[in-house]
């Protein structure tokens, strides 16, 4: 586990004094002699490492852990002492056995209506992680930083990107406005953080187009007193055209015939909704066709590399944008963001399983 007195996970010296469980606070306390089938280790979905006590009688209990971000050891907080002095660790009966190569996941959760701060925390904890991956929203969801005096304001690529050596993650729950993120990238770069091969972009992830932008504020107009307030950036029409199965993907703007076909019908019914200007096709077309060489060079299967990764041992964190209170589902509806921004659009924003979360990190403001 990387302090001094505590072993690594799934290592054993010898005995039950060297068999380690972790922490879960609403477990029943439980006999080491009564969980043989416990093994070496067990893990449960929560962020600290219990070393049983060597002169503790058959219970698994210590009483200091290891944080999972920190790595220092601390105080339980949570512990049963019995009038020996015993301190008795809670244990829980959802483990699985782990081995060395085990690895903590942890999402960043906004649990209000967003601007809580997610950020500066995905910031701060991203030293720790080898991999940040952005699951939802669009470029109107701004993470703000600052870097030695320097203001960073990332509104697609994760501010993981800020930190040299780690992976950052686009994924294909979110929606792509490729300018917006092309001045992301370039502005980056004058400001000495080269993107490089750092980035993936799901190659599943759907495109805001021009003509979503101009939906936008059609929608809103004609709303009058009882419009939502959208940032009029394209992102809701743009999953209006996802769930309508008339979006336009990353991948297919290697496809050229069908992307023709795709921009062009769009186009025409754009042209039947906004009848005070007509947009033409073929210079759209054209500029998508140069935008999916541009982004070419991070194109990838986010789903398989996520999983690969995880499975090598590489510490992941899942970025959210917004907050639990506008989710499109569990929201305060209709004033919400297009997405699933509680924790459950990290599986489906990024195509990861449940089981790759071991942990989530609500953020809240204390006023708003």
């Amino acid at each position: 586990a990387g302090a001094r007195g505590v072993h690594h996970l799934g290592h054993r010296r010898g005995g039950n004094g060297d068999r380690l469980a972790l922490a879960q606070d609403d477990a029943a306390l439980l006999r080491a002699r009564e969980r043989r089938e416990l093994g070496v280790g067990a893990r449960v979905p929560c962020g600290f490492v219990a070393e049983r006590s060597e002169e503790d009688d058959g219970y698994w209990a210590e009483d200091r852990i290891v944080d999972f971000v920190s790595r220092k050891s601390q105080v339980v907080s949570r512990v049963a002492r019995r009038k020996s002095g015993r301190i008795l660790v809670r244990l829980t009966d959802d483990y699985r056995p782990v081995t060395d190569d085990y690895c903590m996941n942890l999402v960043v959760l906004g649990a209000q209506w967003g601007d809580e701060g997610k950020g500066k925390i995905v910031d701060l904890l991203t030293p720790h992680f080898s991999i940040v991956g952005r699951y939802q929203g669009g470029h109107n969801a701004g993470h703000t930083v600052y870097v030695n005096g320097t203001k960073f304001i990332l509104r697609l690529i994760p501010s993981g990107i800020l930190h040299p050596g780690i992976t950052c993650v686009i994924g294909n729950g979110v929606v792509i406005d490729p300018q917006a993120l092309f001045a992301e990238i370039e502005e980056l770069r004058t400001l000495g953080y080269d993107v490089g091969s750092r980035l993936i972009v799901s190659e599943k992830a759907h495109l805001i187009l021009p003509y979503h932008r101009e939906l936008d504020l059609l929608s809103e107009a004609r709303r009058g007193e009882r419009k939502i307030g959208t940032t009029s950036r394209g992102i809701g029409p743009a999953y209006e055209d996802k769930i309508g199965r008339r979006g336009i993907r990353v991948c297919d703007l290697s496809d050229k015939a069908a992307l023709e076909v795709e921009i062009r019908e769009n186009v025409q019914a754009r042209n039947r909704l906004i009848k005070e200007s007509t947009l033409d096709w073929h210079p759209l077309f054209d500029q998508m066709v140069a935008y999916g060489e541009r982004l070419k060079p991070w194109v990838g299967d986010v789903s398989l590399f996520l999983a690969r990764a995880s499975a090598a041992g590489r510490p992941i964190l899942f970025e959210g944008a917004q907050g639990t209170l506008l989710d499109i589902d569990h929201g305060t509806y209709p004033f919400v963001t297009s997405s699933n921004s509680t924790i459950g659009g990290v599986c489906t924003g990024l195509g990861v399983s449940p089981k790759m979360i071991n942990g989530v990190l609500g953020v809240v403001k204390a006023y708003s």
